[in-house]
């Protein structure tokens, strides 16, 4: 038995995942207490209630392996599920759905209902006992343990068995407990799972037990008013205080959750498998120099990278299914006959639903959904509808209800009529009427109506003025034209034409400089297009404009600016983070949250439930943003398997063959990549960017004269070279070509500060050229390209209020790191020395804002520098031994600074004569896809250091081989490189 990765395991264990040698399989491993272990009574007790949980075979149970007892040490294995608790999903989401928490109640009756069966009954019934694994299944654990454990009740009358927030009165009392004891607990838990508490609380075990004895529960309809009055009785059912009042039978209570899930709206039911209930944007750091990286697997997360930036921020998506009441506005229409007042048919209903989407307590669905939903009831040209139109277009856009109205102008006044259609029914709810006194006051009114519908909704009276709400006056702007301009500006975003849209924003703009959200989208839109001194230009002012937007959008201008600056700045981390603590159902802050989080897992579990809870609407978006998650997790197999699903889900697109066709060269199958390329081009055979794509096939053959090939053929019919010359330096460098690479850096660079790009894009071009200059040998160039770098983030830093300096502090600490090498280079140890003490002072300003991981990271690396200039072969190894642990995982497989750190770790252990190792570190170089991208040369002269350690070993046929491949590799490369010399005269020696 193998084990690894400790957990919590409640009060009485500690959980391992481990591998059965026996099974030959992962089981979770559960140690149990020594001090529960050592009473001979209780090891008794628990032989006896798992050789009867082991009856219990059902795909809603955790299957109970055995019990081990190793001398002294106790031990239970157990089905491993991979997931997370339902403790921990609730924790997190605050409250479920109303379509996922039936679907778990049902799947735990359904599992309970077996052990029923068999006379077992669970009596320790929570949220910590119920795992939701990878497919959304509900698994119960721990059968038996309570009464294995059972201990003096707080009545001193009998025994208590289970926990308090959970147990029946029965069980409180001390008196036998039977099935109808669980049916009471998974009342309690499906409380909690709709309105995020347990029903009985207190500060103490006997104001909990007191509660659960005698005090009636509340209805959670009190607490959260949009759960069926169905699911509130059968809820209260549950929770009777005498059983003989409750549910008596598993069947009675699995009927009566078909009936209440059976009446919920189409888009609020979950499919019947429920895909992972568990939960970035994949960092792509933002590069002008280098915008497609012909590396396969910085490619595949490049694109994907690219894919978030056009889908996320930039189109509008389906929302989360919740409980809460989801709007969708239809058509508001000018009653009036005046022409002059027809903008307004455009103008209310953005208007109302910028400011009913303030609210935390309600969803408004955008016009893409919307419109989406009319074509496809072709619907788009009626003036009215019927009930069952009404109820087809609730139910294609997931709306609980719908809003339509009329306007017109009497008496001088502004008068609007709205009315709140009901989703079931089709029936209008409540008629609501505003008006105001001239066009100038409609925002007031819009205003006003904005709490009617609130009202006419149930929203609770306390929670109606939300004391972040904006006025619409103030969040939009008060300026006719300039608005006008704002809509024609997102009908264009919506239709997916940037450059119209960024046109019509920037009238907007003209008329009112300090339109916060008209500057947001120019952002979002210039970066559609790739306009990156735009997109910053335009970000930047909306994020200094923030103050002016209603909660949840300034959050997401903050996270976007923050996110822009450093892909996964903590500080975007926790915008994004409390867009969705206190919106949970809101898309894009969960999206953006997923994209700039540190952990792949949970950045897996968020695109995992993202992609569940869009339901029939999956989007490009989704799809891409979980494989490149997988991929950099290393987890090739789910990559591809994620990217197969997408091309049965989506319309056909030539790119998402070329992503497939990248992962399969992650897995060594070149046959099949080239396959999907194929595919690709045939979809797009006039795309140069999809042609170029076969490169990837050949950089993985190490071909890379082919790859020149194609690109030369493929130049030849565009006008504009340019594009490709960050793929011709790359290729370069692998080839030892370093003048022609480095020119293509100089033109870049000459081309940008012609353009004037922002001072954040400067440094990072600059620290690429620094890179290039460091692993040519010519280390005082690359000095000059960091240091001035460094000078583009200083001059950045003048520009932000002082309590925003922090955001730069990632720029400054990356540029002192490769000062440091560069200095080492030049054997000027004692400056080098310096610097990193100069480094090592911003660790814990930055450990503070959560990235102590990558800091450490890449603090030891440039420490580990230090180290092998001094000569200290063992205090360089082992500094760098500990950067590439902290690089592990996720990081090995997406930084291109992977390579270099392998190539100093090999050097280290070359000088401590562990030739082994060497050998290793040097031969790892070759694996890594992305290694290729800023350390093309480091890449290739690998196999040249490969070559001189194995020769060292006396592997002389071993040796031979790679020096011929370096020298294959370098066969056009620069005249006069020394490298190149030396193989030939020691393969001449072998």
């Amino acid at each position: 038995m193998k084990s690894s990765r400790s957990s919590g395991g409640g009060g009485w264990a500690r959980v391992y995942r481990a591998h059965d040698t026996k099974l030959n399989e992962e089981v979770a491993l559960k140690l149990i207490k020594p001090e529960i272990a050592a009473d001979e009574r209780t090891v008794e007790r628990f032989h006896n209630e798992i050789k009867i949980a082991r009856k219990i075979s059902h795909k809603n149970v955790c299957r109970t392996h055995d019990l081990h007892e190793e001398g002294r040490t106790l031990y239970l294995t157990m089905e491993y599920v991979r997931g997370e608790d339902l403790k921990s999903l609730i924790k997190r989401t605050h409250a479920l759905t109303v379509g996922t928490a039936l679907a778990i109640a049902r799947q735990m009756a359904e599992g309970l209902a077996e052990a029923h069966k068999l006379g077992i009954v669970h009596r320790d019934l929570k949220p910590g006992n119920v795992m939701i694994d990878k497919e959304g299944q509900a698994k119960i654990m721990d059968f038996g343990v309570a009464r294995a454990l059972r201990e003096k009740g707080i009545t001193g009358a009998g025994a208590i068995v289970g926990t308090l927030e959970y147990m029946s009165p029965e069980q409180v009392e001390g008196k036998p407990a039977d099935a109808r004891a669980d049916i009471y607990s998974l009342g309690i838990i499906l409380f909690e799972m709709l309105t995020g508490r347990v029903p009985f609380d207190g500060e103490t075990a006997f104001a909990i037990a007191n509660k659960q004895k005698s005090e009636p529960p509340p209805a959670p309809r009190k607490l959260v008013p949009q759960i069926p009055e169905g699911l509130n009785k059968l809820i209260l059912r549950c929770l009777e205080k005498d059983r003989e009042k409750r549910y008596q039978t598993d069947a009675e209570l699995i009927a009566d959750l078909a009936m209440v899930e059976e009446a919920l709206p189409t888009a609020e039911r979950l499919a019947p498998k429920l895909k992972t209930i568990t939960r970035r944007e994949i960092t792509v750091k933002f590069q002008p120099r280098k915008l497609v990286i012909p590396t396969v697997a910085v490619l595949v997360l490049a694109v994907a990278g690219f894919f978030l930036w056009r889908n996320v921020i930039h189109r509008p998506t389906p929302p989360l299914p919740a409980v809460k009441p989801t709007l969708a506005f239809l058509a508001i229409r000018n009653s009036s006959g005046d022409a002059s007042l027809d903008v307004w048919k455009d103008n209310l209903p953005t208007l109302l639903g910028g400011g009913l989407a303030q609210s935390r307590y309600l969803r408004v669905l955008d016009d893409f959904q919307v419109y989406g939903a009319l074509k496809k009831l072709n619907l788009l040209n009626a003036d009215k509808y019927t009930p069952d139109e009404l109820k087809n277009i609730a139910a294609v856009g997931g709306a609980t209800h719908l809003l339509s109205g009329n306007y017109l102008s009497a008496g001088g006044k502004f008068i609007v009529y709205l009315s709140l259609i009901d989703a079931k029914t089709g029936a209008v709810i409540n008629p609501i009427q505003e008006e105001a006194p001239d066009e100038e006051a409609i925002y007031e009114s819009v205003d006003k109506l904005v709490k009617k519908v609130k009202t006419a909704l149930n929203i609770p009276e306390q929670n109606i003025d939300e004391s972040t709400y904006k006025m619409v006056g103030d969040y939009y702007t008060r300026n006719p034209k300039a608005f006008q301009y704002y809509i024609e500006g997102e009908k264009a975003h919506q239709a997916q034409d940037p450059t119209k849209a960024i046109s019509a924003f920037e009238k907007a703009i003209e008329l009112d400089p300090g339109f916060a959200m008209a500057y947001r989208m120019l952002g979002i839109n210039a970066g559609n297009i790739r306009d990156f001194v735009k997109k910053y230009r335009y970000l930047g002012k909306a994020y200094e404009l923030r103050d002016k937007l209603p909660e949840k959008e300034r959050l997401l201008a903050e996270g976007s600016w923050y996110m822009l600056r450093e892909g996964t700045h903590p500080k975007a981390y926790a915008a994004f983070k409390k867009v969705v603590e206190r919106y949970p159902d809101d898309y894009q802050g969960r999206s953006l949250m997923a994209f700039v989080a540190e952990d792949s897992d949970e950045r897996i579990r968020e695109y995992e439930y993202l992609l569940h809870a869009q339901n029939q609407n999956k989007s490009v978006l989704l799809y891409d943003n979980l494989t490149a998650a997988y991929c950099a997790r290393g987890d090739f197999r789910k990559a591809r398997e994620t990217y197969e699903e997408s091309l049965k889900s989506l319309p056909p697109d030539p790119w998402r063959h070329i992503l497939l066709s990248n992962v399969f060269q992650l897995e060594k199958n070149l046959d099949a990549a080239l396959k999907e390329y194929e595919k690709a081009v045939a979809l797009a055979p006039n795309d140069p960017w999809v042609k170029a794509m076969i490169i990837n096939i050949d950089l993985t053959k190490e071909d890379q004269d082919r790859a020149l090939k194609t690109l030369k053929n493929i130049l030849k019919t565009q006008k504009d070279h340019t594009i490709f010359d960050d793929i011709f330096a790359i290729i370069f460098m692998i080839k030892g070509k370093f003048k022609e690479s480095l020119d293509l850096d100089e033109k870049a660079e000459k081309k940008a500060l012609s353009e004037r790009w922002p001072n954040a894009a400067l440094n990072k071009m600059l620290t690429f050229s620094g890179k290039e200059f460091l692993q040519t040998g010519q280390a005082e160039k690359a000095l000059e390209k960091f240091r001035a770098g460094l000078e583009y983030v200083k001059k950045e830093e003048d520009k932000l209020p002082e309590k925003d300096f922090d955001n730069l502090i990632h720029e400054r600490r990356v540029s002192l790191i490769w000062q440091v090498c560069a200095l080492c280079d030049l054997g000027r140890v004692e400056e080098a020395a310096i610097l990193q003490r100069e480094l090592e002072s911003l660790i814990p300003k930055y450990i503070k804002e959560g990235r102590k991981v990558c800091y450490c990271m890449n603090t030891a690396l440039s420490a580990g520098r230090i180290a092998l200039a001094k000569k200290d072969a063992a205090a360089a190894a082992n500094t760098l031994e500990y950067s590439l642990q902290v690089m592990s995982g996720e990081f090995a497989t997406r930084t291109s600074d992977h390579a270099y750190l392998l190539d100093l770790l090999g050097d280290a252990y070359q000088m401590g004569a562990r030739l082994e190792k060497a050998a290793e570190a040097y031969a790892r170089i070759r694996e890594l896809q992305g290694g290729r991208a800023d350390w093309g040369a480091v890449y290739a002269k690998s196999y040249y250091k490969l070559g001189k350690v194995l020769d060292q070993m006396g592997k002389k046929a071993e040796a031979r081989e790679k020096y011929s491949k370096f020298l294959d590799l370098w066969k056009d490369a620069d005249p006069g490189l020394p490298e190149v010399e030396d193989a030939r005269k020691r393969i001449a020696a072998l």
